[in-house]
């Protein structure tokens, strides 16, 4: 498991989608809808941004998945 955590991009992104989710949902509990809205929004982009990388990238190493992410390559 250690291995996945340094080769991958998106176990990276977790405590930014966490965070997304409880701002999400303390929206949602106090009827402010679009920035939930948002916030979810947010998520799905960072999951599927860093999961493509991930996908298309396999065989660069970390640091070359990085830049690509970052949109240096």
């Amino acid at each position: 498991m250690a291995g996945f955590w340094k080769k991958y991009l998106l176990p990276r992104h977790f405590d930014d989608i966490v965070e997304a989710a409880l701002t999400a949902q303390l929206a949602v509990e106090n009827g402010a809808l679009n920035p939930a809205r948002r916030e979810l929004r947010y998520m799905l982009e960072v999951a599927v941004n860093v999961a493509y990388v991930d996908e298309i990238r396999a065989k660069d190493s970390f640091d070359e998945r990085v830049a690509f992410y970052r949109g240096k390559k």
